[in-house]
């Protein structure tokens, strides 16, 4: 499965609630480490740089799509890791040697994930929004992940503030990515957006008028149209 990734730009109209982050990516990237259910996701100790991956309100469906390691490294390099930047803060800062008066340079502390975990964290994502589609029942995995993750717990800062023209918005500053793409999930879901299956792929989309795609749209995209109804016509000739 593709993951997607959108951007998104200003347009007229303000949305109310604003959900923030001011996040990190390592410059030289991001490998794999370990085997079987040990195996992690690592920075290389680049320098980081800064980011914003929440000004896509659309990260968390980006994530929805990881299925695989490949997807996991692909989303990562991209986005940066999901709940700590790639090393600690003191990386850089020198100090010096009590005796001699040597300089000694800091080395980082690199963070690893789970792989394992964000894999299964995205699968109940994708649970968790197709329950939204089919108003089915919750699987008790998924409920007993709906408590563990998303309810009671702190994700970040409240804010008001007040956008020049325009009114007053409501900030939410996440705590890392992943608590923002928790925020994300919510609000879109207790927002009543709609999502549908794509019918090429499976892929969730979303739809409606805020989405700028009609209610009954069947495809995530106008190519995954083309291809669906291009096979359809080579299965019957």
């Amino acid at each position: 499965m593709l993951i997607g990734y959108i951007e998104v730009t200003g347009g007229p109209r303000m949305n109310a609630l604003e959900i923030a982050l001011e996040w990190y990516k390592d410059s030289k990237g991001y490998r794999l480490n370990g085997e079987g259910k040990s195996r992690t996701v690592v920075g290389r100790g680049g320098r980081l740089v800064p980011t914003q991956p929440l000004r896509n309100d659309m990260v968390f469906l980006a994530f929805a799509g990881v299925e695989s390691d490949r997807e996991l490294m692909k989303f990562v390099h991209h986005y940066g890791l999901l709940d700590e930047p790639s090393y600690d803060e003191s990386f850089g800062m020198t100090s010096f040697d009590a005796e001699t008066l040597a300089l000694i340079p800091s080395r980082p502390i690199l963070y690893g994930e789970y792989v394992e975990d964000h894999l299964a964290t995205a699968r109940m994502f994708r649970e968790l929004l197709a329950l939204t589609v089919q108003k089915g029942w919750a699987s008790r995995a998924l409920s007993d992940w709906i408590t563990d993750r998303m309810l009671g717990d702190k994700l970040g800062n409240v804010s008001l503030g007040l956008v020049s023209g325009r009114g007053f918005q409501i900030r939410l500053r996440a705590d890392s990515l992943f608590t923002g793409m928790l925020m994300q999930l919510a609000r879109k879901i207790s927002g009543q957006s709609q999502f549908r299956a794509c019918d090429l792929c499976n892929k969730l989309f979303e739809v409606g008028p805020n989405a700028g795609r009609r209610a009954d749209a069947t495809f995530c995209s106008p190519e995954h149209k083309i291809q669906f109804h291009s096979r359809k016509r080579s299965i019957r000739s």
